[in-house]
């Protein structure tokens, strides 16, 4: 049997950037194939080629033997945005790709009861007529995954599906993975979690400047060699350099509840960094929107010993708190220039005041993209160009150049590249030796444990137990999350 995709030679330039240079992969039914490599190295392209975003500008690409164009139809996508309509429900989700049926006047209970299939499939347990938008993002990921696995497709592409899914949803996926290819269908899977790659691929591309840069199964190379080859040399991991924190409290909390988690009591100190962790929905997301007035909330806080209350972002700006999620397709407007998005508000930038000359402002956004190291053509080069680390690096620049008192992170490093990744903490731990007080909510305990001088772990809205110093470690975390104890 021939390879069920096979890509020779292809090339996509956009102006002057080439994003890829003449790469050449297949895969193989019954195969799941991981493609690795640095925001930027040319993944996302291949993607959007395969899905008709975009067209190569040379090279082959078939599916089953036949020109792609023909063949789109036994693709399958699930992309770094999910594609999911957030004012819909989730069964009528499915129904924009599987289809509506005779639906006229009463709701098809068909649909329901299909989608409720495919979803129960990943073991997930979601009312089909939930909304999306009622949704928190790792819930969204799986109903993307599972609607993807609803259709008969004879290869499923994924860009990074588990960015923002904790270790125990991460597990079902790739068990339905797993099944998928036992049944012959074909894996195409996107993902900068090298560990996790070697643990489900059959097969590791490496991208590099747009081409394959190395092809091998997991049992022939390690983390250290992938990520070696992803960068051209030799990377050091990531860790934050713990300083004790100044006396002087940044942040203080007494008895907040919001989305269902509290009463929270805590102090976060000037120069600290506060780790959140838990399972999918236990909570540690709800600290940080509620404290920049993304929902709402009971109980007192003060910022730098002044009462603090925000209602919405606007007001936690002016207080001194920022803000940077993981949901780039919320945290930068893509229509807009670089240089547009990192001064997007001149109140909270260097720019200040609202009458600014493009000249003064082209030349601001360009010691911005140095500072911080943002690979971009340019202070007037639409943002959507950008890779996603680059994209993240933006909205970190912008959240920083604010000046704030306090700064929550919200899945922060979600799709970003080993070497994006360690800029971010690089970045983080800077800051925070400048006095900045840091609350990190993360589903990935590695990155809570490297960035993190304590951490609460969250259960069912609660705080479980809460780490610091040697205690902070990986199995200790994970162990608090799921109700038990490391050994």
């Amino acid at each position: 049997m021939g390879a069920l995709v096979r890509a020779v030679g292809v090339v996509k330039d956009f102006g002057a950037t080439r994003a890829l240079a003449g790469l050449d992969l297949t895969l193989e039914p019954g195969e799941i194939h991981a493609l690795v490599g640095r925001n930027g190295a040319g993944k996302s392209t291949f993607i959007k080629i395969l899905s008709g975003l975009h067209d190569p500008d040379s090279g082959v690409v078939e599916v089953g033997g036949e020109p792609l164009a023909r063949a789109r139809h036994q693709l399958a996508f699930i992309h770094q945005d999910l594609g999911l309509v957030e004012s819909m429900s989730v069964a009528d989700n499915f129904g924009l790709v599987a289809g509506f049926g005779s639906r006229v006047v009463v709701p098809d209970r068909r649909l329901q009861r299909e989608t409720a299939a495919s979803l129960a499939a990943l073991g997930v347990a979601i009312d089909p007529r939930t909304p999306v938008s009622a949704l928190p993002v790792s819930d969204r990921t799986l109903v993307a995954v599972a609607r993807a696995l609803h259709l008969d497709a004879r290869a499923v592409v994924l860009d990074e599906p588990t960015a923002s899914l904790p270790a125990a949803d991460v597990e079902r996926l790739l068990a339905a993975l797993r099944r998928l290819r036992d049944r012959g269908v074909g894996v195409l899977y996107v993902s900068h979690r090298l560990a996790e790659v070697r643990a489900l691929a059959d097969r590791i591309t490496v991208l590099r400047g747009g081409v394959a840069a190395l092809t091998v199964r997991p049992e022939e190379t390690s983390e250290a060699q992938l990520a070696a080859s992803i960068m051209g040399a030799a990377v050091v991991r990531a860790q934050r350099e713990r300083r004790a924190p100044r006396p002087e409290v940044a942040l203080r909390v007494r008895g907040l509840v919001a989305e269902g988690a509290g009463p929270l009591d805590l102090e976060v100190r000037a120069g600290e960094v506060l780790g959140c962790a838990g399972l999918r929905g236990a909570g540690q997301g709800a600290l940080g929107r509620a404290l920049y007035g993304l929902c709402d909330w009971r109980g007192t806080a003060e910022v730098g010993g002044a009462h603090y209350r925000a209602a919405s972002p606007a007001d936690a700006l002016a207080a001194g708190v920022a803000w940077v999620g993981g949901d780039r397709g919320q945290s930068v407007a893509r229509p807009l220039s670089v240089a547009e998005n990192l001064l997007l508000n001149p109140r909270h930038t260097a720019q200040r005041g609202w009458r600014v000359s493009p000249r003064r402002e082209r030349a601001s956004a360009g010691r911005l993209i140095r500072r911080y190291r943002i690979a971009a053509p340019g202070p007037d080069g639409l943002v959507s160009t950008l890779s996603g680390g680059n994209a993240q690096k933006v909205v970190l620049a912008r959240a920083l150049e604010a000046g704030p008192r306090v700064l929550l992170l919200e899945e922060p490093t979600a799709g970003v590249d080993v070497g994006a990744r360690a800029e971010f903490y690089r970045l983080i731990n800077d800051a925070c030796a400048a006095g900045l007080a840091v609350v990190l909510a993360s589903s990935d305990e590695e990155e809570v444990c490297e960035m993190s001088d304590r951490v609460l772990v969250f259960g069912r809205g609660t705080v479980r137990e809460e780490l610091a110093g040697a205690q902070v470690t990986v199995e200790r975390v994970a162990a608090a999350a799921m109700g038990g104890t490391a050994a």
